[in-house]
């Protein structure tokens, strides 16, 4: 589903990548680890056409990356990076400025659907009133998974989803993930060594 191949990549004095390469298959729970710095919030950048390698290619779902391409790609990705920004206003405006893109108007997502994820992802029924300035890192990134979620798409790119999160909310997103079908494909980046029935992608 996603492949870097023979990926080369050095931004300012460091070298991140020198012809390396990994896959994700479609349909499979994949954790990505490595110390900081080594460059695994910048292989989601690069699946998502953010940062392009100096050599080698990027294919989702079989197509490489290219200009003609990325948008369409993109639209396969919900990624939720580990800073979330929701605007300066409350959840549920944040939750209609995304339903309300032309490319996710066919979903049918309903406040009803977000308000009741939000509570699986142990948020309070009052976040989704809540003004975005108000919630923590931890929560502001389970608003955003929970929109991501309801916009169905094939392929989630989680970056650090449980870093800010207690047993208990971390336990709520795994439920969440393991709810999404044999079909999605998930790569989360973790620093720790909990997940381990999801396949370890490591970079020194």
């Amino acid at each position: 589903m996603i492949e870097w191949r023979d990926i080369s990549l050095q931004l300012g004095e460091t070298r991140l990548f020198a012809g390396w390469s990994a896959r994700v298959s479609k349909g499979e729970r994949v954790r990505i680890r490595g110390r900081s710095g080594a460059g695994k919030s910048t292989l989601f950048q690069m699946a998502l056409g953010f940062v392009e390698p100096d050599a080698g290619t990027v294919r989702v779902a079989g197509r490489p990356l290219t200009d003609d391409t990325v948008g369409e790609i993109r639209r396969q990705i919900a990624w939720v990076p580990q800073t979330v920004e929701l605007g300066d206003g409350t959840v549920r405006q944040a939750f209609h400025d995304v339903v309300a893109f032309r490319a996710n108007q066919a979903l049918d997502a309903s406040e009803a659907q977000m308000r009741a994820l939000l509570e699986r992802l142990a948020l309070p029924s009052k976040t989704f009133e809540q003004p975005v300035s108000q919630l923590s890192g931890g929560e502001r990134q389970r608003v955003a998974f929970a929109i991501a979620v309801l916009l169905r798409r094939e392929i989630y790119l989680l970056d650090e989803p449980v870093a800010a999160l207690d047993p208990h909310a971390t336990a709520a997103v795994r439920r969440v993930l393991d709810d999404l079908g044999p079909e999605t494909t998930v790569a989360v980046i973790l620093h720790g060594d909990d997940w381990d029935d999801y396949r370890e992608i490591a970079l020194t």
